[in-house]
């Protein structure tokens, strides 16, 4: 049976990355696509 220190560190592990994939895919949103700003892309590009 595990102590109570090994239950509350895979706790604090399991809510750690799920926390931190929580905000990657939130600061993710929207940034698929055309990496370039309008500004930037030069006129003779194609895509």
């Amino acid at each position: 049976m595990r102590n109570l220190a090994s239950t509350s560190l895979i706790r604090f592990l399991v809510l750690t990355t799920l926390g931190l994939s929580l905000m990657t895919s939130l600061s993710a949103c929207g940034k698929r696509g055309d990496p370039y700003r309008p500004a930037e892309v030069s006129s003779t590009s194609t895509s």
